[in-house]
């Protein structure tokens, strides 16, 4: 469970040392049920002196998207949300299968376009692809609060590529509060621990977000040519995985899944598809105001065996001592390793002077020391 503290800055300083991409990293669980609710956070409060709900800080964004129960309402498309015209679609894309009929989840949403309640312009979610997907129902949740700020009415939807249907749709354009929303003092102001549970939720929902972006890279030359997709392995297991290192670092392990392809002038293409354990060391530094967590890569293991011809040239090859093997699990650890560092950019943030320490605890917790 979460612990927090009860401190009120002025709105204006809330606003500014909050900002959404700490959003998810403020709670203490894994979002494990359908319905978030205010004990994620514990029992915290503080003075809300704000006039209108427009005005209230938003540090967290959450997601509910419960999939419909009619014939071929489950889909494998990729599928998106924006809050806001501002900010590029955020892709959610969780390890595991999500989406499957008559089911439900729960997404993080990193927005740092959203800093206040009043920045959520609309609520628009799509999909690319020709899978259609029946949405039932979507609410939307900020902070900790024990009702959602938006939840859709009328009928489902469904969503495709097919005439007469379209791949996305727009839920809110005048965005409007649920009913129930109403300002309480139900909300967390600064967190005394984020929880192991938290970070795994946030890096999970980052990386995801980052692989529909940047998880494809290859190399092009003259005689040969290589390309890699990169991906969440989809077999039901923990994708994310945060332990205690020492007293300021994580270890976290990522399962992922790759398809390497490689074709040179002597060969047709060949490929392999295989597992890839990627193992980093997260480093947290705490002091001025601000957090920063930095990824370094400590392990990257798989094995590529190319197919066909490819994979007989690569034999060949390695009798005159080129390994194409181990030429191209070099180059994809140089490939993730800035990748990753990347996904990590939006986590370094900036409180506004309160903070001036943290550490992991046995648990994995990162606790955090305020003024």
């Amino acid at each position: 469970m979460a612990r927090c503290k009860s401190l009120a800055p002025a709105p204006l300083r809330f606003r500014n040392c909050l900002p959404v991409a700490l959003a998810a990293l403020l709670s203490a669980s894994a979002l494990a049920s359908a319905t978030p609710t205010a004990a994620a956070l514990g029992n915290c409060t503080f003075p809300l002196n704000y006039d209108y709900l427009d005005d209230v800080p938003v540090w967290r964004i959450r997601l509910v998207v419960r999939t419909a129960d009619g014939e071929n309402s489950g889909t494998d498309d990729p599928a998106y949300v924006q809050l806001n015209g501002t900010h590029d679609k955020f892709w959610l894309d969780y390890g595991g299968n999500d989406r499957e009929r008559n089911s439900h989840q729960v997404y993080d949403v990193l927005d740092p376009d959203v800093v206040t309640a009043g920045d959520i312009a609309m609520i628009k979610i799509g999909k690319s692809g020709n899978d259609g997907w029946g949405i039932s129902s979507v609410e939307l949740w900020i902070n900790a609060d024990t009702q959602p700020i938006y939840r859709s009415s009328g009928s489902s939807v469904f969503l495709d590529s097919s005439s007469g249907y379209s791949n996305s749709v727009i839920l809110s354009n005048l965005f409007h509060y649920a009913d129930e929303w109403e300002l309480r003092d139900e909300q967390c102001a600064i967190p005394e621990e984020l929880g192991r549970e938290s970070l795994e939720s946030i890096i999970e929902a980052s990386l995801g977000d980052s692989l529909h972006h940047d998880g494809s890279f290859g190399v092009s030359k003259s005689t040969y040519s290589y390309h890699a997709d990169v991906y969440w392995k989809q077999l039901g297991e923990e994708a994310v995985t945060v332990t205690r290192r020492s007293d300021s670092t994580h270890d976290l392990d990522l399962d992922l899944g790759m398809k390497v392809t490689y074709d040179s002038f002597i060969t047709s293409p060949g490929s392999d598809t295989t597992n890839l354990d990627v193992d980093l060391k997260l480093t947290w530094s705490c002091s001025d105001g601000s957090i920063e967590v930095t990824p370094n890569l400590q392990d990257v293991d798989f094995h590529v065996e190319l197919s066909g011809l490819a994979g007989v040239v690569s034999d060949i090859l390695g009798l005159f001592g080129f390994d194409v093997d181990d030429y191209l699990e070099n180059v994809v650890e140089s490939k993730l390793q800035s990748r990753l560092r990347n996904s990590f950019d939006g986590l370094n943030v900036d409180l506004g002077g309160y903070l001036h320490g943290c550490s992991v605890d046995d648990d994995g917790n990162l606790q955090l020391d305020w003024f």
